[in-house]
């Protein structure tokens, strides 16, 4: 049986108070962006549970998002699965459900940073959690890079027993977006090496949770 939302955030709540976290300052140049015809564009990061059932031990937060000049949030955050908060503030991930999604339109400058923070609990069976950072343009599908696939991701984290490994790859000159327009050849996002997690931000994401956990009960029969 499905375990109810708020159970699954409790869970995760304890878990994550106790887990080893680590953040990362992730910047990349996005005036390739700035008036192409694909827009409008989107911020989407999605986070996926090695276990595929939402076992509730890890997350990710996404905070302090810089635009660079004239660039900013625009519109109201999709989210899906296990997903809350807005590029205004703090978008938490987690893995209370199997697959979460972030997603925000934007309005580029010509650079974007943004600070990510992970916990790094391991799954039990072994199999890897997994964060993954995109672009979307105007028919919501990924920018290219050079990695290719369904999610063609710039960044890319797994959470592995070793520790997490992070991997970055660029803009694809060879393909145009779907959206139309002529390839955006953006280089790969530059990360600084992480450093250990600051509990305030770890308490305002917990904050956010437990938020979530009221709306839900509000709705609740």
């Amino acid at each position: 049986m499905r375990k109810p939302v708020f159970t699954t955030l409790f869970l995760l709540s304890a878990s994550i108070a106790a887990a080893d976290q680590v953040t990362y300052n992730i910047r990349m140049g996005t005036n390739p962006l700035v008036g192409h015809p694909a827009a409008p564009f989107y911020l989407a990061f999605e986070y996926a549970g090695g276990q595929g059932t939402g076992n509730a031990n890890n997350l990710a937060i996404l905070s302090d998002f810089q635009f660079g000049l004239s660039g900013g949030p625009s519109g109201s955050p999709l989210l899906f699965g296990s997903a809350f908060g807005d590029l205004t503030s703090e978008g938490v991930l987690t893995d209370a459900a199997p697959q979460s999604i972030f997603a925000q339109s934007f309005n580029p400058g010509d650079w974007l940073s943004f600070n990510l923070l992970l916990s790094t609990n391991s799954d039990p069976d072994g199999v890897s959690d997994g964060f993954v950072f995109s672009i979307l343009d105007g028919s919501f599908t990924p920018i290219p890079s050079t990695q290719g696939g369904m999610l063609n991701p710039f960044l890319t984290v797994d959470l592995g027993v070793d520790g997490p490994v992070v991997q970055t790859f660029p803009g694809e000159l060879d393909r145009s977006p779907a959206a139309g327009g002529p390839p955006i050849g953006m280089a790969a996002p530059v990360v600084d090496a992480p450093e250990p997690a600051g509990l305030a931000l770890l308490g305002g994401a917990l904050v956010l949770i437990g938020a979530a956990r009221k709306s839900w009960l509000k709705r609740a029969p």
